[in-house]
């Protein structure tokens, strides 16, 4: 049954490729099956399955794709050590279209999902919180539009994160133990010098 479905699709792309004036470019994809896993894009848990350029849920109704060109970022969240689930959030680079939620993806599939957008060249942070995606969007357009979103200094010239970072919980936790590091560095550093 692949191997026809196989010659199905090579003949289907075949031809459309030789009517390049009246079909767009076609090419079918082929899922994963190895990087599956279980979340809720809708209503109820299916099978996503990551692919070279999409995330699908084909087996049931309604339908479940994303293709990856269309997305700029992906926020995990609720990823705590304690909790058996997380959620994806995958921020369209439209910023008109809120950003699609995937949720109750087990924690044990966090590491291949994480390898997998980053074999995408997709950026992704972590969290520890849900977030309401609506005033999350209209503050990154109010960022975007006035130019501040890439910059590491706010407009007070404070040290902020660059981008998307922001949503990360642990980016800042890093940023505060390095300072904390330098500062005790400094401290032992006047110490020897005034010795």
């Amino acid at each position: 049954l692949n191997a026809k479905f196989r010659e199905y699709t090579t003949k289907v792309a075949d031809i459309a490729n030789r009517q390049k004036g009246s079909w767009p470019h076609l090419e079918f994809d082929i899922p994963y099956r190895d990087l599956a896993f279980q979340g809720t894009p809708h209503r109820e848990m299916v099978t996503l399955m990551p692919s070279v350029h999409c995330l699908v849920n084909l087996t049931e109704t309604p339908a479940f794709v994303i293709s990856m060109t269309s997305i700029e970022h992906v926020h995990f969240e609720r990823v705590i050590s304690s909790a058996k689930n997380f959620d994806m959030a995958f921020i369209y680079k439209d910023h008109k279209v809120l950003p699609k939620l995937v949720s109750s993806i087990d924690m044990k599939d966090l590491d291949d999902i994480q390898e997998w957008l980053s074999q995408q060249d997709l950026t992704y942070t972590v969290g520890t919180t849900s977030f309401n995606w609506k005033t999350i969007m209209g503050v990154v357009d109010g960022l975007i539009e006035d130019g501040s979103f890439w910059e590491d200094t706010d407009e007070d010239g404070q040290k902020k994160p660059i981008g998307w970072l922001f949503l990360d919980a642990e980016a800042g936790d890093d940023d505060e133990e390095e300072e904390e590091e330098d500062d005790e560095d400094e401290e032992e550093y006047e110490q020897d010098s005034e010795e």
